[in-house]
């Protein structure tokens, strides 16, 4: 009888966290506005690479971005949070990710930039 508590208990736990993160467009849509927010830099700064090791947003984040440097720290934890958050999207979105070269300050634009390899 135990185990028949303990396998229902496990059954509904399991349905439950399926669809945790069930809003999956509007994840996509705050990493989008994420590295629209972090990226704006000035001629000069120092730009560096953020990604993360997985997420279900469709490469937003794992195929990286580039922030300025002091930006950094910020970047990471928040890509880091969303990432987590995206897990638990029923229908994960996955990326093949282009190469890149190192990040810059694209002065034409004001925003740090992944360049061409």
């Amino acid at each position: 009888m135990a185990h028949r508590c303990l396998l229902g208990t496990l059954l509904l736990l399991s349905a439950a966290t399926l669809g945790c993160a069930a809003d999956c467009d509007a994840l996509r849509d705050d990493a989008r506005a994420l590295v629209k927010e972090l990226d704006p830099c000035t001629p000069g700064d120092t730009c560096v690479a953020v990604s993360v090791l997985n997420d279900c947003l469709g490469g937003t984040l794992t195929c990286g971005f580039a922030v300025p440097k002091a930006r950094e720290a910020e970047a990471r934890t928040r890509a880091e949070e969303l990432a987590t958050e995206s897990l638990g999207c029923t229908s994960c979105a996955q990326a093949s990710c282009a190469a890149h070269g190192p990040p810059a300050c694209d002065a034409a634009t004001g925003r740090c930039v992944l360049t061409a390899p």
